[in-house]
């Protein structure tokens, strides 16, 4: 569980970040770490001061990907979704910039494109997102949702998704 959640996460993960998505008790937290150490790779004070995990290279999250079965993988992009990139935007800083910018791909990669879609169709979470993030990230994020849509074959949500990128590349000083 603990590496198919590092193979969706968008980024590093603290330890306790990590076992509160995964709904781990201490000593699943315990034992995680040292039986999965030589796959992932430590970034010193990357998460709220705290050490986070990650895998260690690009071919290693393709390979543990490929172990996964069914939709395992969009089940933890689920989880991520529900208990990280979560709206509302959590208090903390630093779930509260990881919601900001990964919100929209964990659903999207979830399946769960109504859902998507109401988030970024959502003017408080826009405005946020461009106000903590930037304008052209936001823009940058929508049309790679855009073109999720296409590679999924969602020509309507593509071109829903494309509008509102447009959109906001035109009136995002409104926002």
């Amino acid at each position: 569980v603990g590496l198919g959640l590092l193979c969706a996460a968008q980024e590093a993960l603290s330890l306790n970040m990590l076992a509160e998505v995964a709904g781990w008790s201490s000593d699943d937290k315990k034992r995680f770490l040292p039986e999965a150490r030589q796959l992932l790779l430590e970034e010193p004070a990357s998460w709220a001061g705290a050490t986070a995990y990650r895998p260690r290279h690009d071919w290693v999250r393709e390979l543990m990907a490929e172990q996964l079965v069914g939709d395992a993988l969009a089940v933890h992009h689920g989880a991520l979704a529900d208990k990280l990139a979560t709206w509302p935007l959590p208090r903390d800083a630093t779930k509260r910039r990881y919601a900001l910018r990964h919100s929209l791909i964990h659903r999207v990669e979830a399946g769960a494109w109504g859902d998507a879609w109401r988030l970024a169709a959502n003017l408080g979470f826009l405005e946020a997102k461009c106000r903590e993030l930037g304008v052209h990230e936001t823009e940058a994020d929508i049309e790679r949702v855009a073109e999720r849509c296409r590679a999924s074959g969602s020509e309507a949500l593509r071109e829903r998704f494309g509008d509102l990128a447009r959109a906001l590349a035109r009136e995002s000083h409104w926002l």
